[in-house]
């Protein structure tokens, strides 16, 4: 349950422009924007995130962004953010990704994808779920390695952690419902 009484609201009038029009379609596509307009009263960290993360790595980076959706499926359905998988959903579709292909990343039946995706969403889980003491298998790592080039395995890996830690951060802090 999210008690949202713990964080203050950035003023409207201070709301950076490129906020702005995130809060707009938050609240179009989940009528909330909660998480947004408490992540706003800092605009620098704010900006870092939707300017240079999801606008220079996620959205262009050298991943298909179908791969990148994928995963951030499979951590939304990992943290049972609603408001992320709302989100998510939305992104995915419009990037090409299947209503099935949604629902099995979000409830965790990697087994329904092909080989590459799946390994790709074992690690997903394995950095999400396991500390860090806890190495990935070397076999998972040689055979996504074998897929990926050493540049698109370092910016999914990227994208994995930037999304668990968000997602760990947004139900840790109450700034969000989830399951």
């Amino acid at each position: 349950m999210c008690v949202k009484k713990l964080n203050n609201e950035i003023n409207k009038k201070d709301t950076p422009d490129f906020l702005k029009k995130k809060i707009e379609k938050s609240i179009e596509l989940t009528g909330d924007a909660f998480f947004l307009k408490v992540f706003g009263t800092s605009e620098a960290s704010s900006r870092v995130y939707y300017e240079h993360f999801y606008e220079e790595v996620f959205h262009k980076g050298c991943v298909d962004i179908k791969l990148k959706e994928l995963v951030r499926l499979r951590l939304a359905g990992i943290s049972g953010c609603r408001y992320c998988i709302s989100i998510d959903e939305t992104s995915a579709l419009n990037n090409g990704v299947t209503e099935e292909d949604i629902f099995y990343a979000k409830t965790g039946d990697i087994e329904k994808f092909p080989d590459k995706e799946r390994k790709l969403l074992e690690l997903a889980e394995h950095i999400s779920l396991a500390p860090a003491a806890e190495r990935a298998n070397e076999n998972l790592i040689s055979e996504l390695l074998d897929d990926f080039t050493q540049e698109e395995f370092i910016e999914i890996s990227f994208v994995i952690a930037i999304l668990t830690g968000m997602g760990n951060m947004l139900g840790s802090l109450d700034l969000v419902e989830t399951d």
